[in-house]
């Protein structure tokens, strides 16, 4: 059902830009709304969908310089794209334009995790939950924290942030909380919780594979990823 929605709301806003041409709210959040379809795996070719959001992000600033969302919007893209500098200034100009927005600081503490700059993400990942303490996204904040606790090679803190995660938002937090577990325990030589918890993330995700894993989360150096996608290979996670 979920994968039906995204078109849904891109015709939805794109049925808002053909009303009002000017309003740049619409051309922010359809720019996210791509972003959106191809970090859940839901298009069919994913260069055109962020092409796409990158021009809806690019034209509401140029009818308002001062959106926040096109800036959020853009910095995801360009984080998808491993443009990693670009996409932390355009997160940070919209923490500039809007400093209560979680959204901003959980796409920034992510780039600067696959950017290689662990800690900075950890503090920027806690400053996102210290302003909004219950977000509906707060699980997504908590798996990235845990994945660069992991990629630090702390194991048991990269375990006991993705089973919060896990425990708070029993829903929402997908495949990211059990692959996290994998490939943590896997390390820790914990075989048979690290298969289960592979096994858990597989059916959350039809997609996942190291490949997969390799696309969605471009990091800035080759081996940036290595931690994660080591322990879940041990765990038993196809290349592709």
């Amino acid at each position: 059902a979920e994968k039906e929605n995204n078109p849904v709301a891109i015709d939805l806003f794109k049925q808002s830009i053909a009303a009002d041409p000017n309003f740049a709210p619409a051309y922010a959040y359809l720019s996210y709304t791509h972003y959106s379809t191809v970090i859940m795996g839901w298009g069919e070719d994913d260069e055109s969908s962020l092409s796409q959001g990158l021009e809806a992000a690019q034209k509401a600033l140029t009818l308002d310089p001062k959106d926040s969302v096109a800036y959020f919007a853009m910095g995801r893209i360009q984080m998808l794209r491993g443009q990693h500098d670009d996409s932390i200034a355009s997160l940070e100009k919209a923490l500039d334009l809007n400093p209560n927005s979680f959204q901003a600081y959980h796409g920034l503490a992510m780039v600067l995790m696959l950017a290689g700059r662990l800690d900075e993400a950890k503090e920027v990942s806690m400053q996102g939950e210290s302003i909004s303490p219950r977000d509906p996204l707060l699980w997504a904040a908590i798996v990235v924290r845990s994945l660069a606790y992991l990629l630090s090679n702390d194991y048991d803190d990269a375990i006991h942030l993705a089973r919060r995660a896990q425990q708070l938002f029993p829903t929402h937090s997908g495949y990211w909380s059990p692959a996290l577990i994998a490939s943590a325990s896997a390390h820790l030589g914990q075989m048979e919780v690290a298969q289960s918890a592979l096994k858990s993330a597989m059916q959350k995700n039809s997609h996942l594979t190291l490949s997969y894993l390799k696309k969605t989360l471009p990091t800035k150096s080759e081996d940036g990823l290595e931690s994660y996608l080591s322990g879940l290979r041990k765990a038993g996670l196809p290349e592709s």
